[in-house]
């Protein structure tokens, strides 16, 4: 199997893995384009858009507790 020099190296092992596991999926290619759109649409988000895009909601019946994640590329200055 050939890696597509597009996608990243863990989609790359994500797929193969849902491959093996659901032979029956659409063409590769699609799913590709399909994972690209979706990263892509995330850009021109605003940073409320951003972090309610993922937010996910946790409670016992009295309290409700938030969590969302934002990825984002740390730089280190040296």
């Amino acid at each position: 199997m050939t890696m597509d020099p597009e996608l990243p190296e863990k989609q790359e092992d994500i797929l193969s893995i849902l491959e093996e596991q659901f032979p029956n999926l659409p063409p590769r290619d699609d799913i590709i384009s399909v994972l690209q759109e979706t990263q892509l649409s995330a850009q021109g988000l605003s940073i409320e858009q951003t972090i309610l895009k993922d937010l996910k909601e946790l409670s016992d019946g009295e309290i409700k507790v938030a969590v969302s994640t934002v990825n984002m590329t740390l730089e280190v200055e040296m």
